[in-house]
Formats: C-alpha cells, sequence, structure tokens
C-alpha cells in the first residue's frame, strides 16, 4: 500500500499540479501517458538509478543459465 501512496503522491506533485485537465478523459490519457513514461523512461533511485525497463532486462540477463561450460559440437 506504501508504494501505491508513494507512486500517487509522484503523480500529482509531479504531473496532476502542473498540466491543466480538460475533462475525465483528458485526465485519463494524462495518467496514462505519466504511466508510461514513470516505468519506462524514468530512473529510480531503488533501482540504482535504471529505468524499470532496464532494471527488468539486466534482471532477466542475469538470470539466463550459463552455458560457457558446455563443450559446443
Amino acid at each position: 500500500n506504501g508504494s501505491r501512496e508513494r507512486g500517487f503522491g509522484t503523480l500529482k506533485y509531479e504531473h496532476l499540479f502542473v498540466h491543466e485537465i480538460d475533462d475525465a478523459l483528458d485526465l485519463s490519457a494524462q495518467i496514462r501517458a505519466w504511466r508510461v513514461e514513470y516505468n519506462t523512461v524514468r530512473r529510480h533511485s531503488a533501482l540504482g538509478y535504471l529505468t524499470p525497463a532496464d532494471y527488468a532486462r539486466h534482471c532477466t540477463h542475469e538470470m539466463e543459465p550459463d552455458d560457457s561450460h558446455r563443450d559446443r559440437t
């Protein structure tokens, strides 16, 4: 629940208080765009200043099996 509150706080202070909102549809589109930016472009200190997408790729790469010890034919 704490991460949701932090995410919503970030959304409010970095986006909603800065941009004018015309209607509910506009609000929905702005939140969607912010969420994509937050999860793909923005660097997070908790992730070693990587974007969440880069962090996920890094974790996936670390989990791949190491086949370097196998004989190649």
